[in-house]
């Protein structure tokens, strides 16, 4: 399952911006680009759906933002869009 193939160290590429990323088993998430960093959670369900809830400012209850990933192909790298933006998404295993 998605949920299970996705824990461990990724460098996701969201439409040309590479976030080195740790996906927690436990559903903890965390991205680095260079001096930014986002801390939050992730979720992955049976229709090839990768959510993520995230922010750079985690006490500001207004800076979370959560995005859905429509997994197309998860083959290595994974490959999908975001579901709102269409945006180009690649997930390469580090």
């Amino acid at each position: 399952s998605l949920q299970n193939a996705l824990p461990g160290k990724w460098t996701i590429d969201w439409g040309g911006m590479k976030w080195d990323t740790m996906l927690g088993s436990d559903g903890s998430y965390s991205a680095v680009f260079g001096k930014l960093k986002f801390v939050g959670s992730w979720t992955a369900d049976n229709q090839g759906r990768f959510r993520i809830t995230e922010s750079a400012r985690p006490d500001d209850p207004a800076s979370w933002i959560t995005y859905c990933v429509i997994i197309r192909s998860a083959e290595h790298p994974m490959r999908g869009c975001i579901e709102s933006t269409k945006v180009e998404v690649q997930l390469t295993r580090k």
